[in-house]
């Protein structure tokens, strides 16, 4: 839209000698009538630039929304260091469909201060997961909640067929130098292959405590595949002679 704008409707040298930006004049041309006086616009050109680079796109891209029930959307972040590699997508036909909305309740005690006492979250799974207390309004400072938790459920490794290869978290980073010098194909085979998948049951622990039932569901460790990898300070007695 602003393109269109600048062609039919430029801004004055004189307000840009007057030092007022670009922004400031389209989004309130009309304080601006003084300035444009004696300027007329081409208001048939103008409707036909609109017409023809908005609101036809915007038509077209609604029928194709008519017409194919299904969206893909993805999302990724990728690190400076992973760059090394350009993405490819491709369509998998005998993956199955996966919805687009999940519902998480979360419950804790509010005071007037504005604090939430033992936060939990539930899943649509069942997990529940304990985020403690902390503050309704956070502000720019950084999410302290479910630090101890997976960034993510699982790992997988997918193809342009067949379904998906779960791998163990254990096997990651081998794998993934791997991908920088052999086609994903080769690399996804040779992990079925070799057994480096990962079982589809229990493969990540939490352990919380209840000492404290002023605090119930205290995450005070994760474990995955039996291998302890990220624990509180403040462990109770009875989890230090669970690890010995």
């Amino acid at each position: 839209m602003l393109s269109i704008l600048r062609q039919f409707i430029p801004q004055p040298a004189s307000l840009i000698q007057k030092g007022v930006d670009e922004r400031t004049f389209y989004n309130n041309i009309s304080q601006y009538a003084a300035d444009l006086a004696g300027f007329k616009v081409d208001s048939a050109g103008l409707v036909a630039a609109i017409e023809e680079r908005i609101i036809t796109p915007l038509r077209d891209a609604q029928e194709l929304f008519n017409v194919h029930p299904y969206l893909t959307r993805l999302m990724s972040t990728v690190s400076p260091e992973e760059m090394n590699r350009d993405p490819l997508f491709l369509m998998n036909p005998e993956l199955p469909n996966v919805p687009n909305i999940h519902t998480a309740k979360v419950a804790g005690s509010c005071d007037r201060s504005g604090t939430i006492s033992n936060m939990k979250l539930t899943l649509e799974d069942g997990r529940v997961l304990s985020l403690g207390d902390t503050q309704l309004y956070s502000g720019t400072q950084e999410w302290p909640y479910a630090k101890m938790l997976p960034r993510a459920r699982s790992i997988e490794l997918v193809g342009p067929a067949g379904q998906a290869v779960r791998i163990k978290r254990t096997e990651v980073a081998r794998i993934d130098r791997e991908l920088n010098t052999e086609s994903s194909e080769v690399v996804r085979g040779r992990v079925a292959a070799q057994g480096a998948t990962e079982p589809a049951g229990l493969s990540a622990v939490l352990v919380y405590n209840n000492d404290d039932l002023r605090r119930p569901y205290r995450l005070i460790a994760s474990s995955e595949h039996g291998t302890v990898v990220v624990q509180t300070s403040d462990l109770p007695d009875w989890w230090r002679v669970v690890i010995g």
